[in-house]
């Protein structure tokens, strides 16, 4: 289990804050996640249904190597450019109704761009 400390950044704060808002069949998405540690991971162990996208390789390299050693599932970080995606969607928690169909369309998307 990969455990963190609160930071200036207030990670483990946003994580209480998170819980009260969202449920574990939701898609959550992570956008500049770095190694994906400090969010992504702590929902992913904690049964939530999370991905971390972002622009640095080595970051997201780093990050599947810690999820594996950890045994997380490695298909939870992408090496992504925000910016070359032909949609881009703010909405960070999405609804259960749309959470199947769209959750391929960003898979497709995370895979192909």
């Amino acid at each position: 289990m990969i455990k963190i400390n609160e930071n200036i950044w207030g990670h483990k704060y946003r994580l209480t804050w998170f819980k009260k808002f969202i449920t574990k069949e939701q898609l959550g998405l992570e956008f500049g996640c770095g190694t994906g540690i400090m969010i992504t991971s702590q929902l992913t162990q904690d049964g939530y249904n999370c991905i971390g996208i972002d622009l640095d390789k080595a970051s997201i390299d780093l990050g599947n190597k810690i999820f594996a050693e950890h045994g997380l599932p490695p298909d939870r970080l992408f090496c992504k450019d925000l910016n070359t995606f032909p949609i881009i969607t703010s909405i960070i928690f999405l609804h259960q109704k749309y959470l199947s169909i769209l959750k391929k369309a960003i898979l497709i998307l995370l895979l192909n761009y």
